[in-house]
């Protein structure tokens, strides 16, 4: 039917005479009027003659009946009006008394107006937002659904060490959903130069591809890290653009703002400045629930963190497909603070107990110096370093474990001890201890190159048919400042490399092997996998024999 639309109100009345013939359903039983548009149509104009503003409101009803599906559509029943149901029948004469009624509305008047919208009342309007925009999308035709909301977003990257930082979103906490991500937001209006936020740029603002609000992300970006980190552009830190992402587009936003969506991210390198990094870590220090650090393994994960926390990077997931495991493992570390030692010629083994001496230098030529510490200077430096290699550490009441190897002192004993402890290195001409402003330190060495007396470890070798299998525990006690959790690593071996260390743990030589197969697989199958885990080697070669150099679990 041709509509002819005129420039004016829809009229109440013609809405009255339309509902004063709209079908009836019986409630208990399948009975029910049917009636004919034409019916409906001189019921609405009896002048005859034509009426378009009676055409117009009657196809602009029966529209919004059919969006709900409460009218019967069979091909049958094309012309005519019958409702599927009774409640169907219920809600269609609502919804119609409500428009035939002039001063009749559905919520209060000021239902929509921002402001001071409480907490229930923004759930109310994103549980019927959310309701509308899930049914359009489940049931409209494939391909064809548009996105009503369109969000431009700057995100920040910082990453320290192994660890990511991502912030809490704005929107309440909801168990099924990710909370946290990558810092940064969505542009505004007040993005603009002040000449452009005006009504007539949001025109251009509402696609997804619009050249003025990707012009104006920079700007978003310094905002956002500076409301959510408290950063600022040159003197905490600079940003490089990496990428963008986009468009996504999911039935999505914070509190009331939930709708079809499409978003398009760009994302930036954030680098740090020494004193940028500080007020980082001491923003995660102070809001905890708010920031938070994500390894790799966190990201990626499905259930996210130990502690349930989640990331929220879907859109990337998308975008990046199977690279977004590249992707975020070749992001530049953002510390304004680089390590001093990152040469294998530096590495250092720890030793396991107080006393022994330190073992220094690139692996198969390291030379054994004594550093005098007292048992808390020991526990302390032990601590720095399990936290720099990613071990399961939990701080006491002295220290806050933070991303990136960095620790934060919070006790004048802690201060006393690492002032004691950096002396005591530095005498030796050894720097392993790094600090920056605000009681943060970190070890000076890279996190490769930091491994632990193999005294510190036991093993457990097993074999079970045509295999073996290898296990290590890392334990040490470094109260008063933290506990380290056991720590296990397990390693599968085949046949060949189980039977050559068992022949070396009985004091043979190993079987099954020529010299050259066997350094092979001792660089292979055990150090590629035990120096990750801290354990510089596992058998090494004394007076031209093997020898397994770990203690062997009791």
């Amino acid at each position: 039917m041709h509509v002819v639309v005129q420039s004016c109100k829809m009229n109440t009345e013609l809405l009255a005479r339309l509902l004063e013939l709209l079908p009836l359903h019986a409630e208990e039983d399948d009975v029910r009027e049917e009636i004919t548009t034409a019916e409906l149509l001189a019921h609405m104009a009896p002048e005859g003659g034509g009426c378009p503003e009676a055409e117009a409101v009657l196809a602009t009803v029966r529209r919004l009946f059919d969006a709900l599906c409460l009218l019967d559509r069979r091909p049958t029943l094309r012309d005519r009006w019958a409702f599927v149901s009774f409640p169907a029948s219920l809600v269609g004469h609502s919804l119609l008394r409500t428009l035939a009624s002039p001063d009749q509305t559905l919520c209060p008047a000021d239902f929509w107006r921002e402001g001071d919208t409480s907490s229930e009342r923004i759930e109310e309007q994103r549980r019927l937002l959310r309701a509308l925009e899930d049914g359009r999308l489940r049931f409209g035709p494939e391909g064809t659904v548009q996105p009503i909301r369109f969000v431009h977003v700057a995100w920040g990257i910082v990453r320290l060490g192994r660890h990511f930082l991502l912030r809490h979103r704005e929107d309440k906490s909801r168990p099924d959903a990710a909370g946290y991500v990558i810092p940064g937001g969505r542009f505004r209006l007040g993005d603009l130069p002040v000449a452009q936020q005006t009504a007539a740029s949001l025109r251009q603002l509402h696609n997804g591809h619009s050249d003025l609000a990707l012009a104006a992300l920079p700007d978003t970006l310094k905002r956002e890290l500076e409301e959510e980190l408290r950063i600022l552009p040159g003197e905490h830190y600079t940003a490089r653009q990496r990428c963008i992402v986009g468009p996504y587009r999911k039935v999505e936003g914070a509190k009331n703002r939930h709708a079809y969506t499409e978003y398009q991210f760009v994302l930036y390198d954030i680098q740090l400045t020494p004193l940028g990094e500080a007020i980082v870590l001491e923003g995660v220090h102070t809001e905890p629930d708010l920031l938070a650090w994500f390894t790799l393994e966190d990201i990626l994960s499905p259930v996210g963190r130990a502690d349930g926390r989640r990331a929220f990077v879907d859109a990337l997931r998308e975008h990046m497909g199977d690279g977004f495991e590249a992707f975020l493992q070749a992001t530049p570390d953002s510390s304004g603070t680089p390590y001093r030692l990152t040469d294998d010629a530096q590495a250092i083994d720890l030793p396991a107990v107080p006393g022994q001496p330190f073992r220094i230098g690139r692996t198969g030529d390291e030379k054994e110096q004594v550093i005098p510490l007292t048992t808390e200077s020991w526990a302390l430096l032990w601590t720095i370093m399990a936290h720099e290699r990613g071990l399961r550490v939990t701080a006491e009441k002295h220290l806050a474990l933070l991303g990136g190897g960095w620790i934060k002192l919070l006790s004048a004993e802690a201060e006393h001890a690492a002032q004691v402890l950096t002396e005591a290195l530095t005498h030796l001409g050894l720097s392993l201890i790094q600090r920056i402003s605000g009681g943060f330190l970190r070890a000076a060495i890279a996190p490769d190159c930091v491994y632990f007396a193999p005294d510190a470890f036991r093993y457990r070798l097993t074999e079970s048919g045509q295999k073996g299998e290898l296990q290590f525990h890392l334990a040490a006690d470094l109260a008063p400042w933290a506990t380290l959790a056991p720590a296990v690593l397990h390693l599968d071996l085949n046949r060949n490399m189980t039977r050559a260390l068992l022949a070396i743990e009985m004091g043979e030589d190993p079987v099954g092997y020529s010299e050259e197969a066997m350094k092979k697989g001792i660089k292979e199958m055990l150090d590629s996998k035990t120096r990750p885990f801290g354990l510089r080697k596992f058998v090494r070669t004394v007076a031209s024999r093997y020898r397994i150099v770990v203690p062997k679990a009791v």
